[in-house]
Parts: C-alpha cells; sequence; structure tokens
C-alpha cells in the first residue's frame, strides 16, 4: 500500500535496507534485517559526533572519528557547524568497504546548516555492526574544537 498524503507532504520516504526498502508508516510489512530482528518502522533522528562531545583538533592535524548506532541507521545530511566548517575538510569516508571521498579533502562548509546547497548522503542505512569511518582535517592556523552531527532515519520495531 502506498504512502498516506500525509507522509509525503512531510518529506518522509523509504529506506533502503540491503536490497529491500522498509516503508516508514504504521501498515508497513516487516523486512527482516538480521536473524533476530524485524524493523519495521522509522523517525528521524540526530546522531552528534565524535561520541563523547567536541575534541580539540590542532592547526594542521586530522581527527579520526568511528560512528556507530545501536539500530540500523540511514544518515541522509550530515552537518558541521558553521562556526567551524570553513576551518576543516573531509579527508576520508568509509563505510564496509565503500569509499565517499575520492581524490583531494572535501571542504567541511558544503555540510555546514547555512551551505545553500546542502547534499544529501547516499551512503546507504548502517547496520548495528557497521562503524562509519570519518578522517577530518584542521585546515586553520590554531587549535579547534571539533564536531558534527548527522540527521537521518532510525530503523525501529
Amino acid at each position: 500500500m502506498g504512502r498516506s498524503s500525509f507522509d509525503r507532504a512531510m518529506g518522509i520516504g523509504d529506506v533502503d535496507i540491503i536490497g529491500a526498502p522498509a516503508a516508514l508508516s504504521s501498515s508497513a510489512r516487516e523486512v527482516p534485517y538480521s536473524d533476530d530482528n524485524k524493523y519495521t518502522k522509522g523517525f528521524r533522528i540526530d546522531v552528534g559526533f565524535p561520541l563523547l562531545g567536541p575534541v580539540s583538533v590542532g592547526p594542521g592535524v586530522t581527527v579520526d572519528v568511528d560512528v556507530h548506532t545501536v539500530t540500523p541507521f540511514k544518515p541522509q545530511l550530515m552537518c558541521i557547524p558553521s562556526d567551524i566548517a570553513y576551518e576543516f575538510s573531509l579527508v576520508r569516508m568509509d563505510l564496509q568497504d565503500r569509499s565517499f571521498v575520492d581524490g583531494g579533502a572535501v571542504p567541511c562548509s558544503k555540510f555546514s546548516e547555512v551551505a545553500q546547497n546542502a547534499i544529501p548522503l547516499d551512503v546507504g542505512t548502517m547496520n548495528t555492526t557497521d562503524i562509519l569511518r570519518m578522517q577530518f582535517r584542521n585546515n586553520s592556523a590554531g587549535a579547534l574544537m571539533f564536531s558534527g552531527s548527522f540527521s537521518g532515519v532510525k530503523l525501529s520495531k
């Protein structure tokens, strides 16, 4: 059955789950994601990183950030706060065997909350055993506190 008019108006879409969609409605069919769990619902959440909060990053230094969640999660937007976004670059972003940065580092200004053309992420759904590994570089002349977040869909039973 299709999505309701309300769901379409609110921009709630389907979530890709390893080749099978999990609809975001109460009438969704069950989509097995692992042997023990069946996820039939989804809702929007934010996931902050690094896990323990902002970290100090010296000038020219990179910081490794690992993101993992306790339920399947599909990141859709990444946000680096605008007060630091112009000073950092995304050097690496890997999930499983996929790499999402190729060539040179990507300026984090494109991920700022004030970026005019924020690009949606398409990294797929992170299983509970997955770790999204990222590396950011401080391009400024001084030490800065680094943090960021993802907005996306968390799957639930």
